[in-house]
């Protein structure tokens, strides 16, 4: 016997992963694709030049997509999922440029970009409107092509290409993706591949979902899953089971089939269990659902940590520890130069856009200079949200400024200081670095040491431990060129290589020798170790800083991990391409792999199975709605709307406004006299609605003919269902209290008047807690935030 069982952050609790159902559309009209060239609806405000209105990014959708100059030569290529901002459209081409540069960086084709910021729809009409729901697919690993260890769907990072270079996703998570585009018949790329993201809004800020275009993923290796509503087992169940087949479904022997746990464990979980169709079979209804089966553990425990943990690497602070004293003169403004570069290279860098840069400095002098041995400073704070460009370039600015004004001495004006023996105090003004970044200390912390000569303190294990609060510490150190010519040459020469010794001391405490990620591999430290008469000295500050700061990077991992893929399989294959240093991954392995428990070296790989289970009211049918969809019913469904002046007129106004209303959320045409609410919703849009709805189901006709009687108990019902829904909204850890009987106290010999019961809700309304009072964990409520997005679910029996 199977049994499906997951862990999402909640101990000791099984349940079925998660997946979602809803209203099937059995055909698939026409679609639009979302490449800027096909996209009808790329860039609805351009003027006749070329010129684009338009404040949403589009992305990269294909690997080493060119980028020309305006003579039309190509100067660069990016890699797929890069963000861009268009500004013109001429002769197929779009030119583009990053959100934060003034600059743009040339012309792409149309086609090698995406306009489409939110999911392709089930139908368009002859019109070219989209409607209906948007499209979802489930991957679908096939174990007969990788073998039973090693069930994966491939994400491209192409449309046609089968080739990696770009770097393939192996997704191995049976997870709902959106697709945002598709190859089509007659265009120039192979039929086949859909190109899924994770976010409904591409537009969202990045932090919701750092990288949200997965790949482009073979058809065949997906389920398609067109629906809206989703099922699990009643609170009160304890248990039910989902065959392989009909006939064992029909049969139901307690030996066969995958067990699904029930009870309120479901309101702890952002999904539910996917239900492909309704099908009959012997006279029996079913539904047919699509699930994992026995998987690893996915979303895992420790999930959101490991996430933020990943995120905190995009969060970066660059500190210089400078000598202050008189040999140092040159070098501070070289110290000055070199954070300039820094900050107007890594803003023009893709890879680099959000990435969150703080700059701070320390200064120190001789102990015997006057009491100074600690001089100016520019100590970080403490605000660790993401900072905007502008604020990073006015954090840029300050430090130059500050750094500027520095003048490198032995001591005061009038004063007789300094030392024959030429040491100075690197190491005390390394603790008090490590002062001056607390803030934050889940940032990343790159930290340059520059000067000439050592400490008298040799205890150099002392100061790392100073760092040891810290969750990343990157040091470099950086030597000035070796002075001659000196009265006492000597003692300059011992300080000199006492700096030298003491920073590779320094290197060897705060840096691993080995890698844990790549089975005890060396690291090497040399590139850690800079000196100041390199003619290639910026470049190669600016590289370290860079190699340290990949926010790309970053998202590439995310998606990684949340796909399935084992943290360890990821971060080796990264150290065999070799573009970034094994200390990058190895930093990224100590920080996440805590979190991550199994995760860092099992990949999640699940074997996807597709079952039966018997119609029955055991199981509860929800909806799965977006907040701002939820808000739309609520507010279609809000009694001011229906409050009549003339009772005789109640019902015209009644129905006038519902018109209105739900021409508001879904669009014209108006609707017709004839045609029910629901039909009219379903085919032009969509809200969240349940089947058969017993006030949907009207038409504006029937409303208008309905006798009294019922037309009080259709207003009450659409009244009631305010009030719940409304509940919800403003508290989704409570369950609103109501009771519905069938029928009601009017005569009436419209059939559909039989379908609309009494709803019984007691004043003032009651609610109860979700939370049960045995929960230890895991927080109960109807919504949850999924990739990036607010959801509901919520019971059909809440709807209208």
């Amino acid at each position: 016997m199977l049994k499906i069982f997951n862990y999402f952050g909640v101990t000791s609790l099984q349940y079925i992963a998660i997946f979602v159902l809803g209203i099937v559309v059995n055909q698939l009209g026409n679609t639009t694709p979302g490449n800027c060239k096909d996209y009808p609806q790329a860039f609805p405000y351009i003027n006749a030049a070329g010129k684009i209105n338009r404040d949403e990014p589009v992305w990269v959708i294909q690997h080493n997509a060119s980028v020309y100059a305006d003579d039309g030569s190509q100067i660069n290529t990016v890699k797929f999922g890069t963000k861009f901002f268009p500004k013109w459209q001429r002769n197929g081409r779009i030119q583009i440029k990053l959100g934060s540069s003034k600059d743009p960086m040339g012309w792409m084709d149309a086609s090698a970009l995406l306009c489409r910021s939110e999911p392709i729809k089930a139908h368009v009409d002859a019109h070219g409107k989209e409607y209906g729901l948007e499209r979802k697919v489930f991957i679908k690993p096939d174990p007969t092509i990788h073998g039973q260890d090693m069930r994966t769907v491939t994400a491209y990072p192409h449309p046609s290409q089968n080739s990696c270079d770009g770097g393939c996703k192996e997704l191995s998570r049976f997870d709902r993706y959106f697709i945002v585009d598709e190859t089509m018949p007659g265009d120039k790329r192979q039929r086949g591949r859909y190109l899924l993201s994770m976010a409904y809004n591409l537009s969202q800020p990045p932090e919701e979902i750092p990288q949200p275009l997965v790949g482009w993923v073979d058809k065949a290796s997906t389920i398609q899953w067109n629906t809206a509503l989703g099922l699990r087992p009643k609170v009160d169940v304890q248990s039910i089971r989902a065959y392989p087949t009909l006939a064992q479904a029909r049969q139901q022997k307690p030996t066969q089939g995958v067990e699904v746990l029930g009870g309120p464990r479901w309101y702890a979980l952002p999904m539910r269990l996917a239900l492909l169709e309704r099908v009959e079979y012997q006279g029996q209804q079913f539904y047919k659902v699509a699930a994992p089966g026995v998987g690893g553990l996915t979303p895992f425990e420790g999930h959101e940590s490991v996430i933020n943990t990943l995120a905190a690497r995009k969060h970066v602070d660059v500190f210089f520890t400078i000598d202050g004293t008189r040999s140092m003169r040159p070098f501070i403004r070289s110290a000055s130069r070199t954070a300039n570069a820094i900050i107007n290279r890594l803003l023009k860098n893709p890879d680099y856009q959000e990435t969150s840069f703080r700059f701070g400095f320390r200064i120190y002098r001789d102990q015997q200079d006057a009491g100074a041995t600690l001089g100016e400073s520019l100590p970080l704070g403490t605000n660790c949200e993401k900072l905007s460009r502008n604020a990073m370039q006015e954090n840029a600015d300050e430090f130059t400024s500050n750094l500027r004004r520095v003048k490198a001495h032995d001591c005061p004006r009038g004063q007789r200081c300094g030392t024959p023996d030429f040491l100075e105090q690197p190491l005390a003004g390394l603790k008090q670095t490590a002062k001056d970044i607390a803030g934050c200390p889940d940032n990343t912390k790159l930290i340059f040491l520059i000067g000439d000569a050592g400490d008298h303190d040799q205890n150099v294990t002392a100061v790392a431990q100073s760092f040891a609060r810290y969750s990343a510490v990157i040091p470099f150190i950086i030597r000035t060129p070796r002075r001659t010519g000196l009265r006492n040459q000597a003692n300059y020469n011992a300080a000199y290589v006492r700096f030298t010794n003491q920073g590779e001391t320094l290197l060897d405490r705060l840096l691993p020798n080995k890698s844990k990620a790549d089975h005890g591999r060396k690291i090497d430290h040399s590139a850690h170790s800079l000196t100041l008469d390199d003619e290639s000295l910026i470049d190669n500050v600016v590289t370290q800083v860079g190699n340290f700061s990949n926010s790309s990077e970053v998202n590439e991992l995310t998606v990684a991990i949340e796909g399935g893929q084992a943290l360890e399989d990821y971060l080796r294959t990264r150290m065999v391409k070799g573009d970034l240093p094994v200390l990058y991954w190895e930093m990224l392995h100590r920080s996440s792999c805590q979190q991550l428990g199994e995760r860092c070296t099992k990949r999640t790989d699940h074997r996807v199975i597709e079952a039966y289970i018997p119609v029955s009211n055991q199981l509860e049918e929800e909806v799965e709605t977006s907040q701002k969809q939820l808000n739309q019913l609520i507010q279609l469904l809000d009694p001011d709307n229906y409050i009549p002046r003339d009772p005789q007129r109640a019902r015209q106004e009644f129905v006038g406004k519902l018109a209105k209303q739900v021409q508001k959320y879904v669009g014209k045409p108006v609707i017709d006299n004839t045609e029910s609410y629901q039909a009219y919703i379903e085919k032009l849009g969509f809200l969240p609605v349940r089947q058969h709805s017993p006030f949907l189901q009207y038409t504006p006709a029937e409303i208008k003919a309905m006798e009294g009687c019922i037309f009080n108990q259709l207003k009450s019902w659409v009244t009631g269902h305010y009030g719940i829904l409304s509940s919800i909204s403003l508290n989704p850890t409570k369950e609103p209290m109501f009771t519905e009987e069938p029928g009601g106290v009017c005569y009436t010999n419209n059939p559909k008047d039989e379908k609309l019961p009494r709803l019984i809700i007691e004043s003032p309304p009651k609610t109860r807690e979700l939370q049960p009072p045995d929960a230890t964990s895991g927080t109960y409520q109807y919504s949850h935030r999924l990739h990036g997005t607010m959801i509901y679910w919520l019971p059909t029996r809440f709807l209208p």
